[in-house]
């Protein structure tokens, strides 16, 4: 976003910030790619939340909550996915290696690993 001369200070909303700055700077492929890197295509994103501790799905409904207080122009799906990049942040500082909780969709196998890595190397440009 620093690229673009943008910024965003709020971790909770930022998925949803980029989202819509790379759509303005005609990246929008670099959305789909990124969320489903980090486990945050709709499916995913599902299955996490079904996971997730009590503590994760309250941050999502407060922020939804505040979000539509404000009339803030923002779909479940995009609340959902900030919640969860958020909530992510503070789950993995209690954590010191495998096994991880389902929730926070860190890849299980080698083989997701690899597959994440290739969306990676598809997306990242040579300067």
């Amino acid at each position: 976003m620093e690229e673009w001369g943008e910024r965003d200070n709020s971790l909770g909303r930022f998925g949803t910030r980029f989202e819509q700055t790379a759509i303005a700077y005609g990246k929008g492929e670099l959305v789909d790619a990124l969320n489903r890197i980090s486990g945050l295509d709709e499916a995913s994103v599902r299955l996490r939340l079904d996971a997730a501790p009590r503590w994760v799905i309250e941050r999502r409904d407060r922020s939804w909550a505040a979000r539509q207080h404000i009339e803030e122009d923002v779909s479940d799906i995009q609340n959902d996915r900030d919640a969860l990049r958020a909530s992510s942040m503070y789950g993995l500082r209690e954590l010191t290696g495998p096994p991880f909780p389902s929730w926070l969709g860190i890849p299980e196998t080698d083989a997701d690993l690899q597959d994440r890595a290739r969306w990676l190397s598809s997306i990242v440009v040579a300067p």
